[in-house]
């Protein structure tokens, strides 16, 4: 056990109770340290200011990416706990839908430049949300496609061409067209390359092949 000198209370000698002076302990409890500095910091409020200014400037190579890692873990566990909210409560799932509308209308320049940054960070995702948004604006049943499962029905080559592709290149194609009552599924997805994907335009899958010109093997 160890005695506080300023309270007289005795604790267990650990720096749970004690702040460490280098390989001992100091002679006052933690709560009179911490009672002492606050009565300092109300007394010499200013000056107490000016300390904590000079000091985080002279380290703030050390300070700041600890403030940063702490900044993205209470960010991170926030941000859990708001999805599981938003996804079990309807009202608050609402207000924060009009909060996100209210503050792109105000700050238009920012979210137009908050989704160009994300669409390039998650290419694979806007192109899934961009094909279930054409899906329902023809009103078409619309279910979630992922782009790796569209590219595996070829093995990483366009459905017309054969012309090799990746996640990256690739376009999600619909076999029959939204604009024709296609379905926004993966039965109707295929792979394709941007140019096979832009002519086609509104033909069935069927069509775009027959009507192709046939090709020309050169030297036989």
């Amino acid at each position: 056990m160890k005695t506080c000198l300023a309270c007289g209370t005795a604790y267990p000698a650990t720096p749970e109770f004690f702040h460490r002076d280098g390989s001992s302990l100091r002679s006052k409890c933690k709560p009179c340290v911490g009672a002492y500095r606050s009565a300092y910091y109300q007394r010499h409020a200013e000056r107490a200011r000016l300390e904590a200014l000079a000091y985080h400037h002279a380290h703030r190579n050390d300070i700041l990416p600890k403030l940063r890692q702490r900044y993205r873990e209470s960010k991170r566990e926030r941000l859990a706990q708001e999805a599981e909210r938003y996804r079990a409560d309807p009202a608050f799932r609402e207000r924060k839908k009009m909060a996100m509308r209210r503050w792109a209308e105000d700050n238009p320049n920012r979210n137009r430049a908050n989704k160009s940054a994300w669409d390039k960070r998650n290419p694979e995702n806007r192109r899934k949300h961009n094909a279930a948004r054409r899906a329902r604006r023809r009103r078409a049943w619309v279910e979630m496609v992922e782009p790796v499962d569209v590219l595996a029905k070829t093995n990483g080559v366009c459905m017309y061409c054969d012309s090799p592709i990746s996640i990256e290149t690739m376009h999600m194609d619909h076999d029959i067209p939204l604009s024709r009552g296609g379905l926004h599924e993966l039965s109707n997805v295929v792979p394709a390359c941007s140019t096979c994907n832009l002519r086609k335009g509104n033909k069935t899958g069927i069509e775009f092949i027959s009507a192709r010109p046939p090709f020309v093997v050169v030297g036989m």
